[in-house]
C-alpha cells in the first residue's frame, strides 16, 4: 500500500498496480478467514481456468464474485482491470479516484471501516 500511494502524486496510473495487488492479498486473507473449500480458497491466478466445461483453476476474480456481497466484487473487479490494463494496454486517464475509492471498499470489507 506505501508503495501505491508514493507513485500516486506523479504516476496515478501506476500506482494503481501495487493497489490492486494490495487488495488480492486481502481478499485472500478473508478466503482463509472465511474457510472456503481448498480450490477457490487458494487461486492459483486471476481468472479460472476450465477444461471441458468444468472449473479447474479458481482465480480470484472469479473467488470474490461468486462468495462475497456484488459491491465487493464490483469493486475488486474494477481495480483488477485497472491494474492489468496500466501493465498491457492503456494506462489510466486522469487520477483515479474512483478506484482509491474501490480498494477503500475492499479494505473496508476485509478490515472493517474503522481500520
Amino acid at each position: 500500500m506505501s508503495a501505491a500511494r508514493m507513485l500516486r502524486p506523479e504516476h496515478p496510473a501506476w500506482a494503481l498496480v501495487p493497489l490492486f495487488y494490495s487488495a488480492m492479498h486481502l481478499m485472500h486473507a478473508q478466503f482463509d478467514r472465511d474457510y472456503l473449500p481448498e480450490g477457490p480458497r487458494h487461486p492459483s491466478g486471476h481468472v479460472h481456468r476450465r477444461t471441458d466445461g468444468q472449473i479447474v483453476s479458481w482465480g480470484t476474480t472469479d473467488v470474490v464474485r461468486e462468495h462475497y456481497q456484488p459491491v465487493v466484487s464490483r469493486a475488486y473487479s474494477s481495480l483488477f482491470q485497472a491494474g492489468y490494463s496500466t501493465r498491457y494496454s492503456s494506462p489510466l486517464k486522469g487520477d483515479g479516484q474512483r478506484l482509491w475509492d474501490d480498494y477503500e471498499v475492499v479494505r473496508g470489507f476485509v478490515l472493517g471501516s474503522g481500520k
